[in-house]
């Protein structure tokens, strides 16, 4: 993937459907991340997701069950974070922070540290890449 990449594509790839794809989605940001350096994702209304990248830009997607979506989105980050990630005492699938080690290109290791909020009341994840933590 490369850092011109619409998270909006990355949506309707993944998460169109009823066959959606959370853990390539979320993989797919990871990896956007790692390019342009911080990711913002929330839930906007019921229907629709709204992210910011790359500085200011915003792109705000439209998609069915938007709220379960991006529930299971953010509950896949508080998954790695616990399986393969450094999270912080008391996260959860609920919310949280820590960092997640992420492949990229040539085989190093990026990491992304992430916070997020994953409640009935409030959903939303910010990922940043750690320029000092990389890895070989």
């Amino acid at each position: 993937m490369t850092s011109h990449v619409d998270p909006g594509e990355l949506v309707h790839s993944c998460l169109e459907g009823n066959s959606a794809s959370i853990c390539g989605f979320v993989d797919n940001l990871l990896t956007l991340t790692t390019n342009v350096g911080h990711v913002t994702g929330m839930l906007l209304d019921p229907t629709t997701i709204t992210f910011r990248y790359a500085g200011n830009d915003q792109c705000d997607v439209r998609t069915e069950r938007a709220k379960s979506k991006f529930r299971m989105v953010c509950a896949r980050l508080g998954v790695l974070l616990t399986d393969r990630g450094r999270a912080n005492k008391g996260s959860s699938l609920y919310g949280g922070e820590g960092c997640i080690p992420h492949q990229i290109e040539g085989g190093r290791l990026a990491q992304i540290k992430v916070s997020f909020k994953n409640t009935a009341d409030e959903q939303r994840f910010d990922l940043h890449r750690d320029d000092g933590l990389w890895g070989k």
